[in-house]
């Protein structure tokens, strides 16, 4: 029972520490020819999406813009004709 992997084991040398240093190089600068060349574009891609949330919000802050001032000016009609009304019921009633 003590044998029961009758297989021979392969004999790996261990990496040395300068191996794995040239090994994890090698694969990170394999890959990152790949990542700038794809980022360019979804850095573009990502620009052109934030200018058009900064149009539709420039378009919807207008908006805002408009109906407040339009509800200023309603209020200040209004305010204007209460105090016109309680001037002349003052005047009328002296």
């Amino acid at each position: 029972m003590d044998n029961w992997n009758h297989y021979p084991q392969p004999d790996y040398e261990t990496p040395s520490k300068e191996e794995k240093f040239y090994d994890t190089l090698t694969n990170y600068f394999s890959g990152s020819s790949w990542l700038l060349s794809g980022g360019a574009k979804r850095i573009e891609e990502e620009l052109v999406r934030l200018n058009n949330n900064f149009e539709k919000a420039d378009e919807s802050s207008t908006k805002l813009t408009k109906a407040l001032n339009r509800i200023t000016l309603a209020a200040a009609i209004i305010a204007a004709l209460s105090v016109l009304i309680a001037w002349l019921n003052f005047i009328l009633s002296i």
